[in-house]
């Protein structure tokens, strides 16, 4: 698998189903909500609100073109469509809603999904960690196991 298929709504659901977990009327897989959600999930958005992911910003200074990539958290998804095909873009930000904080506003509007790339997960020697399943960044203000509760 890649990081990409990783961090993705469509390999979510592609590794629950890999599982075969079965609740107290059966399979999951027959599950009239889970059913339902993975219908509503294969045609939706790769990405979802609250993950943090990679995005590539470029410009020219004095006739010489430069690109940084940047991580940036998806605070609004849109969806459009055509004849042919739904799109998705996304309105992404360095400073995403909290609890009682409402964010600093977005730095980048309507970048098509083709743009965005998700953040790498971290490895360790000793195993996976919980930031390499997890869609959201070990830094993530939206991550609740790093949030001041006291």
């Amino acid at each position: 698998m890649t990081v990409q298929d990783i961090c993705s709504t469509k390999s979510a659901l592609d590794q629950i189903d890999k599982c075969g977990f079965e609740c107290e009327g059966g399979p999951l897989a027959n599950n009239v909500g889970y059913r339902w959600i993975k219908q509503h999930l294969a045609d939706g958005p790769l990405y979802c609100l609250g993950q943090w992911v990679l995005y590539e910003i470029q410009g020219e200074v004095a006739g010489v073109k430069i690109a940084q990539t940047v991580k940036l958290c998806i605070v609004c998804i849109r969806m459009s469509s055509s004849s042919e095909r739904l799109t998705w873009t996304y309105d992404l930000s360095t400073d995403p809603p909290a609890v009682y904080h409402y964010g600093s506003g977005v730095q980048f509007s309507g970048v098509a999904e083709a743009q965005v790339s998700p953040v790498p997960a971290k490895r360790s020697p000793s195993g996976p960690q919980r930031s390499e399943v997890s869609p959201q960044a070990p830094d993530s203000p939206l991550n609740p196991s790093e949030t001041n509760h006291g």
